[in-house]
This record gives structure tokens, sequence and C-alpha cells, in this order.
């Protein structure tokens, strides 16, 4: 790192030096002494991805010079934004999505039913709606975004369950990976009965997008109806970090 600006004079053998000679060079590094004028700690890529830990093993690590203080720094921003490298855009934290029904969903007897979330109530990444898809139905959880997720589902039923009846609700995902990992059953008694579940993802390693989306099954009790509107039915979830 140097200037980057230039002397006023260069000086050969047997030069006058003058008075006005010396103010004029120090009133060159005065006045030009600043962040512009100080030469950059990235002459290419390498240089602007060099960092320094500056605190390995719990020991202060003490630069001798301002590209270490740089490199430093360097180090700790990218350990916020958890990006491979310091400069690039972290992702934004609070990441949120949440699906409902605009109309009620009648589940058969006995058969497994796609709940049919089509109406958005938020999505943390609009305009563009990366974490929803109101045609499917589903919510998105894709590698751009990873971490633990907390991942929350509900449904309440239109109608009374006997004592003896059934009912199961599944979180499903598109990846064979996860299976039915996040399978929930629940036995409910009485009217406009509302079933709910909450689960942990980890997203902070996955190499694929997941799809999650919600399955119910009425096992044993007539059919239901699925309430629609977000204080009844929903599946959405939260980044926790």
């Amino acid at each position: 790192m140097g200037a980057t600006f230039s002397r006023i004079k260069t000086f050969q053998d047997d030069t006058y030096l003058t008075a006005a000679d010396l103010n004029n060079e120090f009133d060159n590094i005065l006045n030009n002494l600043t962040p512009d004028g100080i030469d950059d700690a990235s002459s290419n890529v390498s240089s602007m991805q060099a960092e320094t830990d500056p605190y390995p093993s719990q020991n202060a690590s003490l630069p001798t010079n301002l590209t270490g203080e740089i490199q430093r720094l360097r180090y700790v921003i990218r350990q916020l934004s958890q990006k491979t490298y310091w400069y690039q855009d972290p992702d934004p934290h609070e990441l949120f999505a949440c699906l409902t029904l605009s109309a009620g969903q009648t589940i058969s007897d006995n058969t497994v039913t796609k709940v049919a979330f089509d109406e958005r109530v938020f999505d943390s990444t609009s305009p563009d709606n990366y974490q929803t898809d109101i045609t499917n139905g589903r919510l998105i959880i894709n590698t751009t975004y990873k971490g633990y997720y907390l991942i929350h589902g509900q449904l309440t039923f239109d109608g009374s369950l006997a004592d003896t009846s059934e009912v199961k609700i599944f979180l499903r995902s598109n990846s064979a990976s996860q299976g039915d990992a996040y399978e929930t059953e629940i036995r409910s008694v009485g009217s406009y009965s509302t079933l709910s579940f909450s689960r942990i993802f980890n997203a902070s390693n996955i190499t694929e997008t997941f799809y999650f989306y919600m399955d119910v099954i009425q096992v044993t009790g007539g059919n239901l109806s699925i309430l629609p509107g977000v204080k009844y039915t929903n599946l959405g979830f939260f980044r926790l970090w």
C-alpha cells in the first residue's frame, strides 16, 4: 500500500532546493493523505480475499500495518455474514413465510389429501416470493437461504369429531433424504378441532431445494372440512439463525 497521488517535483543532482519546493511537497502530502489518497489492499482478487484471524485460539493477533488491520476486519465480516468471501452479500436474517386456504377444503374419509394452500399470507422475499408456491401449495427452502428453520402447521376442522375419530397430519418434503421425517399424528375430540405441529429443520448444509407441504387423512369419523383463513389453517416457517 502506498499513495495514489504523485509528487510535485523530482530533484536531480545539483538542483536548487527552495523553501517553496519543501512547502509545496509537504502541502501535497497534507492535502492528499486522505482515504482517497492511500493505495488499496486489493491489487488482484487474491489480495482482495486475503484475511487474517484476529483472535486465533483465543489470543489476540496484533497487526503491524494497515493491511493487517484490514485483513482482520475482513475476517470478522466474513464470520458475521457466513459467506465464502467477506465481500459477498449476506443472506437476510429475517426470513419468514406463511400460507393459508382461501376457501374451505373437504377431506374424504380414509383418503390421504394434500392441503391446497392457495393464499400467500406473507413472504419475506416479496415481491419475488422465493419461499412460497401458491400454485402447488408449498413452502420453499433453497440453498441460498441456509440455516435452521422452525416450521409450523395448523389445521382447524369445521365439524364434530367422535370419540373414535382419528386424524393424521403430515409435513411432507419432496426430498428422498427427508422422506416423512416430519410426520405427526394427533387425535382430536370435539367440534372445530385444531391440530398443529412444530418442527426444527436443519438447512445449514443443504445442497438441494426443499419443498414442504401438508397431507391430512381422516382415518375414521366421517368427512371433515378444513376451515379457511390464517387464523384457522396455516403452514409457515421462520428462520431461527
